[in-house]
């Protein structure tokens, strides 16, 4: 593997790799030889490299939340009051994790995006009045997502 300076670029068969083991996590490394145009065992070094560089941070996982019993998939803005933010966002991570998928800081008249996977209406309302119940949580704002026409684990860099 040759050595690289910060800042250098991933090379093609890297981004073709990453891509590759987005879309799934299990494929075979004789699989991605073949794709790709390399030995298995060039493969695995490059992955290793990957690895180690924190290119891939985790395998993990997709679950069908509707097969769960989670099937309504909800946004949930919360303002908090100034410099609460950082506390507010760990109380809420810690909260619910068989609901609670995401929580972001973000711009704008809001300070925290929450993305949950809940059971029905009572499940949200009761997610909702826990966020509420958070000292320095001043308000929010939730919305329910109708339909997802696209959604991704993570983005591909590269088109296979």
């Amino acid at each position: 593997m040759p050595r690289r300076s910060k800042g250098d670029k991933l090379s093609k068969r890297e981004r073709i790799i990453l891509s590759l083991l987005v879309k799934n996590a299990r494929l075979k490394y004789t699989e991605i030889a073949k794709k790709v145009g390399m030995s298995i065992a060039g493969v695995l070094k490059r992955v290793k490299w990957l690895e180690s560089e924190g290119y891939i941070i985790r395998y993990t996982a997709i679950l069908n939340h509707e097969k769960l019993g989670k099937s309504l998939l909800v946004f949930i803005f919360v303002k908090t009051e100034a410099g609460a933010t950082p506390d507010v966002a760990k109380k809420i991570s810690s909260l619910d994790p068989s609901s609670i998928l995401e929580v972001h800081e973000i711009t704008g008249e809001y300070d925290l995006l929450i993305k949950a996977y809940v059971e029905d209406r009572r499940a949200l309302q009761s997610l909702v009045w826990k966020i509420l119940r958070i000292p320095s949580v001043v308000t929010t704002h939730t919305i329910v997502s109708l339909s997802t026409f696209y959604e991704s684990p993570s983005v591909i860099i590269e088109q296979v």
